[in-house]
């Protein structure tokens, strides 16, 4: 199932303004640093409100334990009224993390998930279905899934499909600030919420980024960075062509396309395996 708007959070503005300039102060941590393509601004990353034994953690979901029941963290009980839209909009039950995510100025790799989705583990303890609820967002904020680009509206929720080839960006200087929570599997995913749920499971098309083709004079500059892509600068070329698939429609796998030409005409064979290896790690590798 791809990803699709679910519902609609009713929230108080005030309240909700009052705790997220709390949360600017806290000590936001990026456990997946891998995944920027540029260096973290301050603030950005994620804190823990939700997650097993109540942890804080570090925040990479494979390293807290299984075997715990989930309940509100330290950084949860400073923002109750955050808390309280969860347990009033949410099936806590099913709630197995949930965490304020800050990202700014900074586009992510395109990737998918698997590796937090685990089917080894029990189906009552595995995180199986993401949602996102955007509380501080931009126009300048987007989603991808495969080549459709959306949007999403501050209060919106939504599923989010991570098997599939996803990433997001936020092209401005402003602090995007979403509410991402994990569920364990379940067979209904309206189950997971207490709210009434939209009839289709679609992306409104009043929130996808219909772009322009992407120039041949823009691709073929993007496939020149072969000639000055090397470990330095690495993050900012996967950046520029990132940001490229989020303005232009530059085809289906666009991404991964376009990297895989500029390895093909990269001349150190060390950087060719590089950015084969990291084909694999995004895509695939974390699938095992």
């Amino acid at each position: 199932m791809h990803s699709h708007r679910v519902s609609t959070v009713e929230i108080d503005e005030e309240r909700l303004a009052k705790e997220l300039e709390q949360a600017k102060e806290f000590d936001f941590a990026e456990p997946y640093d891998e995944f920027l393509c540029s260096r973290p601004a301050r603030r950005q990353g994620q804190i823990m409100l939700w997650a097993p034994g109540g942890d804080n953690g570090d925040g990479i979901i494979k390293h807290y334990d299984d075997g715990c029941a989930s309940g509100v963290t330290e950084y949860g009980r400073q923002l109750p009224y955050l808390v309280q839209i969860m347990e009033e909009s949410l099936s806590v039950r099913h709630l197995r993390f949930a965490r304020l995510a800050a990202l700014t100025s900074n586009v992510l790799v395109p990737h998918r998930d698997y590796v937090e989705f685990d089917t080894a583990a029990a189906t009552d303890k595995r995180p199986a279905h993401r949602l996102h609820i955007p509380l501080i967002t931009f126009p300048d904020c987007y989603f991808s899934d495969d080549n459709v680009v959306f949007q999403m509206a501050a209060g919106e929720v939504w599923f989010l499909d991570v098997t599939k080839v996803h990433s997001a960006a936020n092209l401005s200087d402003e602090l995007r600030l979403h509410l991402i929570v994990d569920f364990v599997d379940t067979e209904d995913h309206d189950e997971l919420l207490t709210l009434g749920t939209e009839p289709e499971r679609v992306i409104p098309d009043s929130r996808v980024v219909h772009r322009p083709p992407l120039p041949d004079a823009a691709r073929q500059a993007l496939y020149g960075l072969a000639d000055v892509v090397d470990p330095g600068n690495l993050r900012e070329v996967f950046g520029l062509v990132a940001r490229a698939g989020f303005q232009y429609d530059g085809g289906e796998n666009f991404f991964w396309r376009t990297i895989a030409e500029i390895r093909d005409r990269v001349a150190d064979p060390a950087m060719a395996a590089r950015l084969a290896e990291l084909d694999d790690y995004f895509l695939c590798a974390r699938t095992t």
